[in-house]
């Protein structure tokens, strides 16, 4: 099977002409082809079938990788495998270990029915996190071109993903030229599978990549790290010795070149030294917020609620003495 990579200064020099270009990046009507392999054959040579994960891997990963191994250093573009740690906008902890390859750490997702997004998981975080690292590939079929070269798959974009491995959904929107790549995925703790986690990491399309980026405000203040969370829970023990349990729920949709973020959190108060006290609602608060690309950027009109009202009303005292189930409701 023929796998062509293209050199690294090629990449580089047209992610450099696709950032140069009025108006944010630009990608021409026929993208290069990073990395290439030949279609994949039917046992008995009647047609073609689709790849399957050990060729993903050698596809996207380069020759050197395979199946049972550990994961290598870098793509198939000679790009290093990390998450980017320079900025201090949005940094986030943890350090990933290299693991051995398997069919489960190959995601792959359709697009349309000649183009895939394909994650490999290469890295997992340590702990019960649910984290992974690993290329991320938009590879799309092509037709043979004459005697040059045959029909294949061609990696048309590629980048770094973070994010948590259960129930992953990965989805393109908007358009080559200001395009988002939206990755959600579950993590669940071993202890208490009640109270999973759920997110969407936000990837611009930038050149040839998927950039990793913080969230700023138009006045280039940080907001954090590009990732939504739809669901999340958090407890906090009060100095009253009643137990304040945070949940946050939440949901997006594109639209005009970027996202429109709705968020619910409720808090809601319990204590084992009363079981006969029935959980009280604290707090509601609902609020909206918009995240859009801009000339490679993701620009935010509001910030979340979520670290705020941990930290206003994560410690707030709660008055034993009533036992009314009123809820302070608010919005922003």
């Amino acid at each position: 099977m023929t796998r062509v990579h293209l050199p690294l200064s090629i990449i580089l020099s047209s992610l450099i002409v696709g950032l140069s270009g009025c108006g944010g990046p630009q990608i021409p009507a026929n993208p290069p082809s990073l990395c290439f392999m030949e279609a994949p054959m039917l046992d008995d040579g009647s047609g073609e079938r689709a790849p399957r994960a050990n060729e993903w891997v050698t596809l996207i990963l380069g020759q050197n990788a395979a199946m049972d191994r550990t994961a290598p250093a870098q793509d198939c573009t000679e790009q290093p495998i990390r998450w980017p740690s320079g900025e201090e906008c949005g940094r986030e902890d943890g350090t990933p270990t290299s693991s051995t390859l398997q069919d489960a750490s190959v995601i792959v997702r359709q697009v349309d029915p000649n183009t895939r997004l394909v994650w490999i998981q290469t890295h997992r975080y340590a702990g019960d996190s649910n984290e992974a690292l690993g290329p991320i590939a938009l590879v799309e079929k092509s037709s043979a071109i004459g005697e040059v070269r045959p029909a294949g798959w061609v990696v048309r974009s590629v980048g770094m993903l973070r994010g948590y491995t259960g129930d992953v959904t990965l989805r393109l929107r908007g358009t080559p030229q200001e395009g988002l790549l939206i990755a959600e995925g579950t993590a669940c703790s071993e202890d208490d599978d009640s109270r999973c986690a759920r997110s969407a990491r936000i990837l611009p399309m930038v050149g040839y990549r998927f950039m990793p980026t913080p969230v700023y405000t138009s006045d280039n203040e940080c907001v954090g790290a590009a990732q939504i969370y739809t669901t999340r829970y958090q407890e906090a023990t009060l100095p009253s010795g009643w137990s304040r349990l945070f949940h946050l729920t939440s949901s997006f949709q594109y639209a005009g070149g970027g996202l429109t973020v709705i968020e619910s959190i409720t808090a809601t108060d319990t204590s084992e030294a009363h079981p006969e006290v029935p959980p009280r609602r604290f707090r509601l608060v609902d609020a909206q917020r918009s995240i859009s690309l801009e000339d490679g950027r993701l620009i935010a009109e509001g910030t979340p609620v979520w670290p705020r009202m941990l930290s206003h009303d994560g410690s707030t005292a709660v008055d034993t003495d009533d036992q009314s189930a009123d809820a302070d409701s608010a919005s922003e």
